[in-house]
């Protein structure tokens, strides 16, 4: 498992029950791995909040 995963899978064990835990994994995902789904996933979980 790459760091990315493990992070992504935080993400989603955390939404929507703790938001703020879900936008750190997911910065933490984006951080180390530059592409481009890491973005549409972020994105995705703030036009869902907002």
């Amino acid at each position: 498992m790459k760091t990315t995963d493990k992070y992504l899978f935080q993400a989603l064990d955390n939404y929507p029950f703790w938001l703020e835990g879900t936008i750190e994994s997911l910065d933490y995902a984006f951080s180390y791995d530059d592409k481009t789904q890491w973005f549409c996933v972020y994105t995705h979980e703030f036009r869902q909040n907002n």
